[in-house]
């Protein structure tokens, strides 16, 4: 029976999409596919304006993971598409009478689809695509790097590293570039100029690009001279300008000495804690994931400095940045992760990575006894000796049971 109702509830869906393009031009529809869902997924849309997300429209899955939508639009500008309760989405740009078809698999939707029916929208499409393939090389190089970490031709492998990274991002730079030079009127050049390949790793940098940022802005203005968007884009132009004029950085940066930004978010059994709780005790935050192979390789480390300072007053806050909350709950089952840990399910969006200024993963930051930053930055490679800098000599003391199911 609830097949059936299902069923009759899609029909009348589509009946009543056809029905409004029919009479009213001011509607978009959108007809999706979400690959490895059984039915039952609720895809919503949403419109972006000066207000935040403003509810458009919401339907279920079919048992075949198909969908439809439709919304109003006045002409064109900027929605968002989200699956169930994840904080990820696939960015939009939809106009009057479009019919808009995305493929999307369940598990990686925001960075694994295809759309077709806005050539908006097919932009970003590419821009998504391009700057996941740098963020996927950046991540191999690491774990490579790490991996070698031992190795007396470091410095050799290192060069080769860094080579490949470079071509990779000035790719992307350069398609970036091209693109907001030849589509300066394109609502998707706000989100070409948007790009981060890490938090305060830009595609576009603020100061040596401030003139792409110009160009669009000016072009959009002609076109879209009452857009939220675009007077958002004028004034971050200012800000950067401002920040140039006075001779200030555009983002600020935590450094040594600093007083430790607040932290709150649910460990793996829902329960709130803080950073600040820890108070008393050399702090090391880790930012990190699941799904990042240097993250897993980075643990071992974390793991072996962790019981070697154990009985030195050391303790270890890492936050996650992993989206399935399954996943990240086995990983620090499987690897024997006895520390505290919390989970920032907004990904690269989470408060507390732009409050630190996180630009990779995994990322580490020691913090003293009474809350002060004294190493930032901080990799696998070299916490031992920054730990030693720090804290001293480890105390010896019988080492405890490893556990993973304690406070986490």
């Amino acid at each position: 029976m609830k097949r059936i109702f299902l069923l009759l509830t899609i029909i009348t869906v589509l009946a009543s999409c056809g029905t409004r393009e029919e009479t009213n031009s001011s509607y978009f529809n959108i007809e999706g596919r979400l690959v490895g869902s059984k039915g039952g997924d609720t895809v919503s849309l949403k419109h972006v304006d000066g207000s935040g997300y403003q509810f458009a429209d919401s339907t279920i899955t079919a048992l075949d993971g198909s969908f439809v939508l439709s919304a109003q639009a006045t002409g064109p500008d900027f929605y968002v598409l989200h699956v169930n309760s994840d904080p990820r989405a696939i960015t939009l740009v939809a106009d009057t009478t479009q019919m808009i078809s995305i493929s999307a698999k369940l598990e990686t939707f925001d960075t694994d689809y295809v759309v077709s029916g806005s050539p908006e929208s097919e932009d970003i499409c590419e821009m998504v695509r391009r700057l996941n393939t740098v963020r996927r090389v950046n991540d191999s190089l690491g774990y490579i790097f790490r991996h070698n970490i031992n190795s007396p031709d470091l410095e050799a492998l290192k060069y080769q590293l860094d080579s490949v990274c470079n071509y990779y991002e000035n790719d992307l730079k350069t398609f970036s570039r091209n693109y907001v030079t030849k589509n300066p009127q394109s609502l998707a050049s706000i989100v070409c100029l948007s790009q981060y390949i890490a938090p305060r790793m830009p595609v576009f940098d603020p100061k040596e690009d401030i003139k792409y940022f110009k160009t669009v802005a000016e072009a959009l203005d002609k076109r879209f001279p009452d857009n939220y968007h675009v007077a958002k884009l004028e004034k971050y132009i200012e800000k950067i300008e401002s920040a140039a004029q006075q001779g200030v950085p555009v983002f600020e940066s935590i450094k040594k000495g600093d007083k430790a930004p607040e932290i709150k978010l649910p460990n793996i059994k829902g329960d709130s804690i803080k950073l600040s709780s820890l108070r008393g005790k050399y702090v090391l935050i880790d930012f990190w994931a699941s799904w990042s192979n240097v993250s897993t390789l980075n643990n071992q480390n974390l793991v072996r400095c962790y019981w070697k300072y154990y009985h030195s007053n050391f303790t270890i806050f890492q936050v996650s940045l992993d989206s399935d909350y399954e996943r990240w709950k086995q990983a620090v089952k499987d690897q024997k992760l006895s520390w505290t840990h919390v989970r920032d399910r907004n990904g690269w969006n989470s408060k507390a990575v732009n409050a630190y200024g996180a630009t990779s993963m995994p990322c580490g930051f020691l913090v003293s006894p009474d809350g002060t930053i004294l190493a930032t930055n901080i990799q696998s490679e070299n916490l031992d000796q920054i730990l030693f800098e720090n804290i001293g000599k480890p105390r010896s003391a019988p080492r405890p049971q490893p556990s993973a199911d304690n406070n986490q």
